[in-house]
């Protein structure tokens, strides 16, 4: 037990970042806000197309908890050290894109359009700072026995799905302002999504009975067609029905981004966006559980093992049913709906010259319900005529410093962006949670038309 307890820090500890990126559109020769995502970005090319598997990857992952460097010490973990680090609830994060295929187009001088598809796959696990004393100290602990042990918090979410999308941008007022929007629709493969979760543990001083109460409800459309949780089964059987694309039961769902961008000054743009806002359904081989009220559990009498060793097997298997007859189980027709990962956004970009400016940006994500917020500051400059780098500080919920940096290379048709959120993850790993990388290539067409033009004009 002790070593599956340590495998599972060593999980948490080896996680990496999470950030704020989304790539919906970053082909251009914008501020370092592009990589934001605002849909509102006028592309200068004619009409680009991003090259399949690799117009769009983002590898992003965090913990929110404790890092390696602080807890562990000549390879041993010091417990003590993780319980000082932990938050009363803490996040163990990810999400993953690959873009499948994208592409846009301008029309005149004021529209530009674009479409494109991406597999997206998000998770985020959520545990409380007493689950873990719990693992550690025991339920007979003087510091947890005969208190209520708060449980909420805890939490297991994943998502994975197919977004589909077509947005443009338009630019009024000459220029100054610039709005844009994208509309996703979306298929669900796999979900798990923990609605609630506010329960509390409570050991009895005198008979240590073991007391659960509160309320968990849990959503999931991994099920084959047993009518219990199996998660071996059912994970099997789930698996099996992607050897026909018929048995998969998808989930429907529509997402919007909104983007607008406004001149304030010849120097001075302000920027603000919302993105993936909606949500994804299921309705065929779903399942819901849920825990309500209370449930107890005594323990096995010790004269009845010593006279039956054998009778141990029968007390855990009564265990077993005693959370089974807790968790109630729902196999209806109405299924359920998990809300997607939103972002917003409020910048604003400052062009220091012609070569170089600075972009300043608020970000509040929302990660299966939790909300989690970043500011940051980042430089770009720019060298020669096909060669931009960016570089600045982050700080993931206003306390954990990050350092996003990354390149753009436009050389002729092809453009190469590579970047990151935190660049401290590349050379001292052990003493960050957070990393995410990020690469896009396109092939560009008709890159100096619209400044030809504009020159003429």
């Amino acid at each position: 037990m002790r070593g599956l307890f340590v495998f599972a820090i060593a999980m948490l500890i080896a996680t990496g970042t999470y950030s704020q990126l989304i790539s919906s559109y970053q082909f251009n020769d914008e501020p370092a806000s592009g990589w934001l995502g605002n849909p509102s970005y006028f592309g200068q090319e004619r009409f680009y197309i991003g090259i399949p598997a690799l117009n769009g990857i983002e590898i992003n992952g965090a913990h929110t908890g404790f890092t390696f460097a602080n807890t562990v010490d000549n390879e041993t973990i010091s417990f003590n050290s993780v319980l000082n680090e932990l938050d009363d609830v803490n996040h163990l994060m990810t999400s993953n894109r690959i873009g499948i295929l994208n592409g846009g187009f301008r029309i005149g001088n004021n529209w530009h359009v674009r479409i494109g598809a991406q597999a997206v796959i998000e998770a985020r696990i959520g545990y409380p700072k007493s689950l873990f004393e719990l693992l550690y100290k025991g339920n007979g602990h003087p510091d947890l026995i005969g208190t209520n042990v708060d449980m909420s918090g805890l939490a297991f979410n994943s998502l994975l799905y197919t977004d589909y999308y077509v947005g443009f941008s338009r630019n009024l007022m000459d220029g100054r302002l610039v709005v844009g929007a994208n509309v996703h629709y979306l298929q669900g493969i796999a979900a798990n999504y923990t609605e609630r979760s506010e329960f509390s543990l409570f050991t009895d001083a005198d008979t240590y009975a073991i007391s659960l109460n509160g309320a968990f409800t849990y959503h999931t459309n991994l099920v084959g067609d047993s009518a219990t949780f199996d998660i071996a089964q059912d994970a099997e059987e789930f698996g099996d029905s992607f050897g026909d694309a018929d048995d998969i039961k998808l989930g429907q769902g529509a997402a919007v981004d909104f983007g607008v961008r406004y001149k304030l000054l010849e120097d001075l743009e302000l920027q603000a966006s919302a993105l993936n806002i909606g949500g994804i359904s299921w309705s065929e081989n779903t399942a819901t559980y849920e825990l309500g009220g209370s449930f107890t559990y005594s323990g096995v009498e010790l004269e009845d093992f010593l006279e039956d060793p054998d009778s141990a097997e029968t007390a855990f298997e009564a265990l077993a049913d005693s959370l089974s007859n807790a968790f109630t189980s729902d196999n209806s027709a109405d299924g359920f709906s998990i809300p997607t990962n939103a972002r917003f956004i409020l910048g604003a970009n400052y062009a220091i010259n012609d070569r170089s400016d600075v972009n300043v940006a608020f970000g509040h994500l929302r990660s299966f319900g939790e909300g989690f917020n970043t500011v940051s500051a980042v430089y770009r400059r720019k060298f020669g005529r096909i060669f931009w780098i960016n570089g600045g500080v982050q700080l993931f919920e206003f306390s954990d410093p990050l350092i996003p940096a990354g390149f753009h290379v436009n050389a002729g048709p092809l453009q190469i962006g590579l970047g990151t959120n935190n660049l401290i993850a590349a050379f001292a790993p052990t003493r960050t949670g957070y990393f995410t990388g990020q690469l896009n290539m396109a092939l560009r067409f008709g890159r100096d038309h619209l400044r030809r033009r504009s020159a003429e004009e």
